[in-house]
């Protein structure tokens, strides 16, 4: 299979990380990285004019190298844990991969090896959910995870350990820190 970065539509919507992470509402970012991004919400309206009541990701991370994956990532600067955003959100990555697939088409087995998905969170803004996840029961979890390779997730999203190769749902510091830190410097950590 090609480069994605080579497909046409993801050429024509390459943004950066900031760029991507922008929650107009508010004015804020979740991101300061300058990192290329291809703005998934954009590609959404360019490839599929007419489905205005699609729901998409913010961002697509493209790999430069063999054995790198691609990373789908949805900022949320508003709550993230009620009922109602939560289905939000499982709307958006399920559009989301619809519209993959058929641009590039592949299939599930795909996502399974090679896609990661990552929610992106402002922790301000979810604090009841930052006090559940920092409790001493969830640090302990969260120490053993961290050890894995993985990180703590919102409830109901370990559902998508099927679908992807790799979930995260993390606050805008820890991507920071464990993502965005290292994609500016070189250093692909996907």
């Amino acid at each position: 299979m090609a480069k994605v970065l080579h497909v046409s539509v993801f050429q024509r919507h390459i943004s950066t990380l900031k760029d991507t992470s922008h929650d107009s509402t508010n004015g804020q970012y979740l991101s300061q990285s300058p990192y290329p991004a291809v703005n998934f919400d954009d590609v959404k309206d360019d490839a599929f004019v007419g489905f205005n009541d699609y729901r998409s990701n913010d961002a697509l991370l493209i790999p430069q190298n063999d054995g790198e994956k691609y990373v789908f990532i949805e900022f949320k600067n508003g709550d993230v844990t009620s009922r109602a955003k939560c289905k939000d959100i499982r709307t958006k990555i399920a559009e989301s991969l619809l519209i993959f697939h058929d641009i590039l088409n592949v299939t599930i087995s795909f996502d399974r090896c090679e896609l990661v998905y990552m929610l992106v969170y402002n922790r301000v803004n979810n604090h009841s959910f930052e006090t559940q996840r920092n409790s001493s029961v969830a640090r302990i979890s969260n120490h053993f995870a961290r050890q894995a390779g993985t990180f703590f997730l919102i409830n109901g999203f370990d559902r998508y350990r099927k679908i992807f190769n790799a979930v995260y749902t993390i606050n805008e510091v820890e991507f920071k820190n464990s993502f965005s830190d290292k994609l500016d410097t070189g250093i692909y950590p996907f």
